[in-house]
């Protein structure tokens, strides 16, 4: 069926884009044989998993915990895809209690990679999710009021060099929003607003998205805090413009509409209509 084609095209082109990132992975980091060995092993790991869900139809919550029960029953294995199919679990399981507004149960995932990350076995944790981890927890300690702790995660991403030596910079730009954020918790806006403009700035500049529709959506967000109404309002209905794109370019219905429907992106909707 036309459905059924649709969604074997999107299959394909993640498999692809797995493909492409490993590759670079490996150029940029000039990976010796075993290191290279090892990345592939798991590039075709997550692929066979990843069209294992398809087939079963688990591409949501339960999915990631079957994953990373699968990982914990075996973590005697010789091989390091299993360790990391459990940071990546965890990781997407911290982003969807967050989103439901479980702060704790998402800390609990999250402080798990976190400690693994120290570990060699875990070596896509420490190369390339740890940075995700460390602004993730820097953004719950903040929601649960505890700003010394995000400053802490902050220090810890600048000191490891992840904001300018990372491969993807939209790290950069979730630490820029996220600092901006704490600086207007501490009652100083005019840095903040000039954190989020270079979260934004960057954003544009990478030329990504979701980082844009956000870093939009963190300026009305501080313009609404300081009384700024109307300046809040543009930057909401910017971030509109930016998703409803996205949305227009994906093909599946069903993967349209779940993006329409979710949480934040509803959220988002309302502010643009009334500050």
């Amino acid at each position: 069926t036309k459905k059924t084609k649709e969604k074997g095209k999107d299959a394909e082109r993640l498999d692809n884009q797995f493909d492409v990132y490993v590759q670079k992975f490996i150029k940029d980091y000039e990976l010796n044989a075993t290191q290279k060995e090892a990345a592939l092993s798991i590039l075709r790991e997550i692929k066979a998993r990843s069209a294992a869900f398809r087939r079963a139809k688990k591409d949501n919550i339960e999915a990631l915990q079957a994953a990373l029960a699968d990982a914990d029953n075996l973590q005697g294995a010789e091989t390091r895809t299993l360790f990391e199919i459990d940071s990546f679990a965890r990781l997407n399981l911290a982003d969807i209690h967050m989103i439901q507004g479980d702060l704790d149960t998402a800390k609990g995932y999250l402080e798990t990679v976190y400690q693994n990350a120290g570990k060699d076995v875990y070596f896509m944790a420490q190369t390339r999710w740890k940075p995700r981890c460390l602004i993730t927890l820097g953004e719950i300690w903040l929601r649960l009021e505890k700003p010394k702790k995000t400053e802490a995660f902050l220090a810890e991403l600048e000191a490891q060099g992840y904001t300018e030596l990372f491969p993807f910079k939209k790290h950069q730009v979730r630490a820029n929003r996220l600092r901006g954020a704490l600086l207007l918790s501490q009652g100083q806006p005019e840095d903040a607003e000039a954190e989020v403009k270079l979260a934004l700035e960057r954003a544009l500049q990478l030329e990504n998205p979701t980082e844009i529709w956000k870093s939009h959506q963190a300026l009305g967000d501080l313009y609404k805090e300081r009384g700024k109404a109307k300046l809040a309002k543009t930057q909401y209905r910017n971030a509109v413009k930016v998703i409803e794109g996205i949305a227009n370019g994906l093909t599946n219905p069903e993967l349209r509409e779940g993006f329409l429907q979710s949480k934040p992106i509803r959220e988002l909707f309302a502010q643009s209509k009334g500050v």
